[in-house]
């Protein structure tokens, strides 16, 4: 069972319209990315993932977290390169646990965006996000910064998707026997 880095009970948020939660699901668990429209952007089906396929999560304080989609190459053949990074503000040893399980391991991200109530996914099987991550401990507490990077260019910067609910009810089932546990 693959580590979550998830919100402690006694860390309190400041209320956001951004969910905490990142949803990783780790390249050698996609069997096939899903198939889009006819402009690339809008997936039509569902991610195919093995039966054995687990998610891990990520909590990064929902007022930290930014989405970064930055160009690269020349004009005539620019790519992008995404990235999503925040804040993960609990437990330092358990967070530098779930950082050495997850380096240089390559992950698909689906990310929720509730300011326009959709879900993106980020990367794919040919183009991962990789995680990286440093810390600091100031006056404002001990906090990890984490980011998920694309390892190469890609001509997508995300994909739009709607779909599977099994994510989420899995998720949702996972959330209330775990995080509300701790």
């Amino acid at each position: 069972m693959r580590l979550n880095l998830v919100k402690s009970k006694n860390n309190a948020a400041l209320p956001s319209v951004k969910k905490g939660i990142i949803t990783l699901i780790h390249t050698d668990f996609i069997q096939r990315m899903p198939d889009t429209d006819e402009k690339g952007i809008r997936c039509i089906n569902e991610i195919q993932l093995t039966e054995d396929a687990e998610f891990q999560y990520l909590y990064l304080t929902p007022f930290t977290q930014k989405e970064e989609i930055t160009p690269s190459g020349e004009n005539e053949s620019t790519l992008f390169i995404p990235k999503i990074s925040g804040t993960y503000p609990g437990n330092k040893i358990g967070a530098a646990e779930f950082l050495k399980e997850n380096l240089n391991e390559p992950f698909v991200i689906i990310y929720d965006d509730c300011t326009e109530n959709t879900r993106m996914i980020y990367g794919d099987i040919y183009h991962p996000m990789y995680m990286k991550a440093d810390y600091k401990s100031d006056s404002t507490g001990k906090l990890w910064n984490f980011t998920l990077e694309q390892s190469h260019a890609s001509d997508v910067p995300y994909l739009y998707y709607d779909g599977p609910e099994s994510v989420y009810d899995d998720f949702i089932l996972w959330t209330m026997n775990n995080l509300l546990n701790q």
